[in-house]
C-alpha cells in the first residue's frame, strides 16, 4: 500500500512522512513538500492501542502517528473497532480505551491540537422501521448510481454511529462530513452488489473519517 500511494502522490509532489503497520491496519502520512519542511524535526511518534482479544489484542484498535506541524500538534488514527450488529457498546468501549490508552511521552495524545480519525467504526444502520428487504430496495437508487448524493433521513437517523454521537457516547467534540455515499459495508466480493451470502449482513457506512480542531484548517 504504502508504494503503491507514494507512487501515485509523488506527481502531485506530495512526500510520505511516515508509515506504519501492525497487524491489519495500516497508515501512511503523506504531505505536499512545501509542507513536509515545516514538519519539527524528531516530532514524528508512533502509537498504538490493541482493545481485541482480552481487551488488549491487536485485531482490534487503533495505530496512530503524532507530529508537529507549523508549531502545532497532529494527531492521525486508523481504527478498527468491535464487529458485529449488535455490538454498538463494545464499539463505545473501543473507542474510550483507545481514547484513555494512547499515550505519546506521558501524554494523552487526545490532547493534540488537530486530531483526524479513519478507519472500519464497524458501526451499523441498526432497524430503521424498515425489513432487510426494504432498506435494500430504499438504498437502491444511490447504489446503481440513479439518485447521485441522496441517502434518506431515515436511514441516516437510524446509523448508530450518528446516534451515539448525538447522546455523547463517542467521538466528543469530532466533526464529520454529511453523508452522500453508498454505504461502504457490505458487498459481495468483486461486485456492487449487497451481501447475498446466508449472513445477509445489513447495508452500513462502517467506514468513516471524523475530525476534531482546536482551530481552523
Amino acid at each position: 500500500w504504502s508504494a503503491t500511494f507514494t507512487k501515485a502522490l509523488e506527481i502531485h509532489r506530495f512526500v510520505k512522512i511516515v508509515s506504519f503497520q501492525l497487524m491489519g491496519l495500516h497508515l501512511s502520512v503523506f504531505m505536499r513538500q512545501s509542507l513536509a519542511a515545516a514538519v519539527t524535526p524528531g516530532s514524528v511518534k508512533l502509537g498504538n492501542v490493541g482493545t481485541g482479544l482480552g481487551g488488549m489484542g491487536f485485531n482490534k484498535g487503533c495505530i496512530a502517528v503524532q507530529l508537529e506541524l507549523a508549531g502545532a500538534v497532529w494527531l492521525f488514527l486508523n481504527c478498527h473497532l468491535a464487529a458485529g450488529q449488535s455490538k454498538t457498546s463494545a464499539r463505545n468501549s473501543d473507542w474510550q480505551k483507545i481514547t484513555s490508552r494512547l499515550q505519546f511521552e506521558g501524554a494523552n495524545g487526545m490532547e493534540s491540537d488537530y486530531v483526524l480519525v479513519m478507519g472500519d467504526m464497524n458501526y451499523r444502520i441498526q432497524s430503521p422501521g424498515l425489513s432487510e428487504d426494504e432498506l435494500r430496495l430504499a438504498l437502491e437508487p444511490l447504489r446503481s448510481g440513479e439518485a447521485v448524493g441522496y441517502v434518506p433521513n431515515s436511514l441516516l437517523e437510524a446509523d448508530q454511529l450518528a446516534i451515539e454521537k448525538s447522546q455523547g457516547n463517542v467521538f466528543l467534540g469530532f466533526e464529520e462530513e454529511p453523508i452522500t455515499f453508498c454505504p461502504t459495508y457490505k458487498y459481495d466480493e468483486n461486485t456492487d452488489v449487497f451481501d447475498t451470502s446466508p449472513k445477509a449482513r445489513t447495508p452500513s457506512w462502517c467506514d468513516r473519517v471524523l475530525w476534531r480542531t482546536h482551530g481552523n484548517i
